[in-house]
């Protein structure tokens, strides 16, 4: 739920430790480039000196992520699955 009130697009670079929090690699999406280099090592070797994505964001974008419980959200529930054989 975006609560900025900025409008427009926005196009930037965020610095972070990937593997700071395993909680961080649901929360990066469209428009966010992490330290991650293609092979999936860190660019900086350890994560030395960055912070996680939430320090990350209001570090370096001035912005905070909060979580907010009872906010609805559309989902998807499959409550049951069969595999049916398919003859050749």
């Amino acid at each position: 739920m975006d609560s900025t009130g900025l409008a427009g697009k926005y196009d930037f670079k965020l610095k972070f430790d990937n593997h700071a929090d395993a909680a961080t690699a649901s929360v990066v999406g469209a428009g966010v480039r992490s330290n991650v280099a293609p092979d999936g090592g860190s660019v900086n070797s350890a994560g030395v000196g960055l912070p996680n994505i939430f320090k990350a964001v209001e570090q370096q974008l001035g912005l905070r992520l909060v979580k907010i419980n009872g906010i609805p959200l559309d989902a998807i529930v499959v409550d049951h699955i069969e595999k049916v054989p398919i003859e050749n």
